[in-house]
Formats: C-alpha cells, structure tokens, sequence
C-alpha cells in the first residue's frame, strides 16, 4: 500500500505573485482505488499536503520528482492536494474520484517565474542553481587550481564561482586512455591537514546541493567538465578540503586539495550576467 506522507506543518511560507491577488492555478486530479497515478513534476518535490486521508501519496522510489498517488477508498468526497517544488512553485490540485481515471501518468509543465510561486524560508532554489550551474559551464577559466594526473587521467579544479550562498565547482574530468572511466563518487571531504600520531582524524563531507552536466562515464580520450553546486563555507585552521574521485570497480583514484586561500579568492557570479539567456 502506498504509504502517506504530509510535510507542510512547520514550515513557513509566504505567498507571491505577478500581480496582487492572483491565485495559485487549480488542476483537476482523478485517481482511483485500484490503480496508481504518477505525477511527473518539472523539479524535485519538497513538500506534499494531502486535504484528506483519503487519498494516499509517496515519492517514487529513487525519484525526486515523481509523486506517485491513488485513494485510501472508494467514492471519497471531493478534496485537494498541494505539492512544493524545489524551484519554489506551488502546485494546487483538486482532487476527485474515478474507478478509471484517463491517465496514470501526468507530466507538470514548469510554471514561469511570472506565475505564482511560493517562498520557502532559507530554502535552496533548485531553478536558480540549475540556471547558475549553466551560467559556469560558459565562463572563461582562471586555470587550474589544483590538479592531479595519474593512471593517465586527469582531475582538474578549472576555478570556483559564487552567487548568494552557493558555491560553484568547475571540475573537469580527462580521460587520456583506451579504457572509460565509470565514476563511482566525487566527494568533498574536509579533513585534518596533518594527522597527529595517535589520534583520530575527523573528516566533514559536504554534500552537493546540484551537479551540473553529470556523467558517470568518460569514455575512452574523452572529458567531461561539471558543476559541484555546495553551500557556502570557508576551512577552518589545521584543515584542508580533498575533492576525492574514486573508480568504479577500479583502482584509478584521484585526489585534490584545496586551501582557504583558494576559497577566498572564488569568483563572483555577477548578477547582471544573470540577464543572459541561457540555452
């Protein structure tokens, strides 16, 4: 049985829109006992409240942006279901029943930022960091901030962006040999720069909000350039960043390492730049 779920309480939200008084945009939903109905939604879900028990919702397994819902009973009364996105949207739907509904797979359009949208407090805005992630992926580079070649492979820091609280990692990944590459992980690891004899070494890995053109594979004299979206943060004293890449069923591990230093000296994400249009 699906299982339920309802993540609104607590949270603070405030509503805007293009112009005053605007309502959020109403959608039909018609689900049923019997079978379930997938919504499709254009960016990860953050947030479902469901207007009545009635009707039964959960994540797709592994999926972030999928909402899998059907009833808890036949012929309920009419209610609603709202659901959260991670660019910020509301998404309202009034909820019926139907012992055959005419689909079981509905994909949201994105809304556009002149429709009604929803501000989560301290929230990450997934639209704005997919946008900034592309904006990076276009900038000329410094250089290399750090580097290691081994196994004739090629890890690369190109250069650090940031905008708001969000820091951008240019990586790039070459592949110089006849055999792909299938990346298991990237990690960023803060760590102890030196490790006292005797006592234990504490690490702090820093999770990605976003990756930008991610790949899992480089193929054969290939390369890949991707965009590492994570918090902002700067190391504290006695402690280094790695940025450690690991092989999937092999051996060809690499390792960079990044100082405050280099941290401190990112590069701004100009705000005006973000009047281009980005394909």
């Amino acid at each position: 049985m699906i299982k339920l779920i309802s993540l609104f309480a607590g949270i603070f939200l405030i509503s805007i829109s293009a112009s005053f008084g605007q309502e959020v945009e109403n959608k039909n939903l018609a689900i049923s006992y019997s079978k379930t109905t997938s919504l499709i939604f254009p960016f990860s879900i953050t947030s479902v409240d469901r207007g009545s028990q009635d009707v039964l919702a959960q994540k797709a397994r592994g999926v972030e942006n999928v909402l899998q819902v059907k009833a808890g009973r036949k012929q309920f009364p009419e209610t609603n279901l709202t659901v959260i996105t991670a660019d910020g949207v509301l998404h309202q739907f009034t909820v019926t029943y139907s012992d055959t509904p005419s689909t079981q797979a509905i994909t949201i359009a994105a809304k556009s930022e002149k429709q009604s949208l929803i501000l989560v407090k301290d929230a990450i805005n997934e639209r704005d960091i997919q946008f900034d992630s592309r904006l990076v992926l276009k900038q000329n580079v410094s250089g290399r901030i750090d580097q290691q070649s081994k196994y004739q492979m090629n890890l690369a820091l190109q250069d650090i962006f940031i905008h708001g609280n969000t820091l951008y990692y240019r990586i790039q990944i070459r592949n110089k040999s006849s055999i792909s590459y299938d990346i298991n992980s990237l990690k960023f690891l803060i760590k102890d720069r030196k490790k006292a004899k005797r006592t234990s070494s504490q690490e702090i890995e820093l999770v990605p909000l976003f990756v930008g053109n991610d790949s899992d594979r480089i193929q054969a004299y290939a390369s890949s350039t991707m965009i590492y979206a994570v918090r902002k943060f700067t190391i504290p004293d006695g402690k280094i960043l790695r940025i450690n890449l690991f092989e999937e069923n092999g051996g060809r591990h690499l390792t960079l390492k990044v100082d405050n230093k280099d941290i401190l000296k990112t590069k701004i994400l100009s705000e005006t730049k973000h009047l281009l249009t980005i394909n």
